[in-house]
């Protein structure tokens, strides 16, 4: 049965959703890891930090990689090495032995009619990469987080401060249920701003860059 859930935040109740989001992640990859003998945990965080709304995947990706978990788990999808339309396909099909024997989580900005932008949707399936924009990629993951960026009736989120708000619960809360040994509070976030503001005007500057 799909269960899912949304973690709406904003300035006061930010460490309450927070903890919530880190509260849920962890019983429910508790569950997954229970009920099957994964060898490690792969989080997939999909997107280009090229346009604004969807680098919260390689934003979540490239903070997590500095991380230093008490198991196996591996990142993929940064800033410096993103997993986009260019090179999902790709991806997928390199790594589908690891797919079948590991717990993945998906990680990707979301477009959703029915919640509230700058929202975090948890559900217990993985998702369809570019299905909002009408791209056909195969289902990645067990388990899935996206940071909602368009309900199609609000403005897009395109500011890097609200992407930036939604990389920030995620990964603390990911940090927290998976029990990190770095609390994000230690990661300098302005790089990532300037990185993706500079890739924005580089994006917009060279049509080449296009993901």
């Amino acid at each position: 049965m799909k269960k899912q859930k949304i973690y709406e935040y904003n300035n006061i109740n930010y460490i309450e959703a927070r903890n919530s989001l880190a509260s849920y992640l962890k019983k429910e990859i508790a569950k997954l890891i229970k009920r099957k003998d994964y060898d490690k945990i792969m989080i997939v965080c999909i997107g280009t930090s090229k346009v604004i709304f969807d680098s919260y995947g390689p934003i979540v990706g490239s903070i997590l990689s500095r991380a230093l978990f008490p198991f196996d788990v591996r990142v993929y999808g940064t800033i410096e090495k993103p997993i986009n339309g260019l090179n999902i396909e790709s991806f997928i099909l390199k790594n589908a032995s690891e797919f079948n024997k590991n717990l993945v989580i998906a990680v990707d900005s979301m477009f959703s009619k029915y919640e509230t932008n700058k929202s975090i949707y948890v559900s217990n399936r993985g998702l369809k990469p570019g299905s909002a924009l009408g791209k056909s990629f195969p289902t990645i993951g067990e388990f899935s987080i996206g940071g909602i960026v368009s309900n199609y009736s609000d403005p897009i989120v395109d500011n890097i401060d609200d992407i930036l708000d939604m990389c920030n619960i995620t990964c603390d809360a990911l940090f927290m249920a998976l029990k990190s040994d770095i609390m994000y509070e230690q990661v300098d976030t302005e790089c990532y701003k300037r990185v993706v503001e500079n890739n924005k005007r580089l994006y917009l500057g060279n049509s080449k860059y296009k993901a």
